[in-house]
């Protein structure tokens, strides 16, 4: 079943085994780089660009043979 609750930062955040397991790929590919979250929160990208990065990364890649 999937969790929902709201951050400082007001955004809804899921909190199931599937969007753990890629969190937990995220941070193991990119190590210490800052996560989107961290960006915003730290202004240095604004709530459309976390928005439009979030989509994308949700969707995942595009395949390049459907074009």
């Amino acid at each position: 079943m999937e969790k929902r609750r709201k951050t400082d930062s007001g955004f809804a955040v899921e909190r199931t085994a599937d969007r753990n397991n890629r969190d937990d790929a995220l941070q193991e590919r990119y190590g210490l780089r800052p996560s989107l979250r961290e960006l915003y929160e730290s202004g240095q990208i604004d709530r459309a660009a976390y928005e439009k990065a979030n989509r994308l990364r949700t969707k995942g890649p595009t395949d390049p043979s459907a074009t």
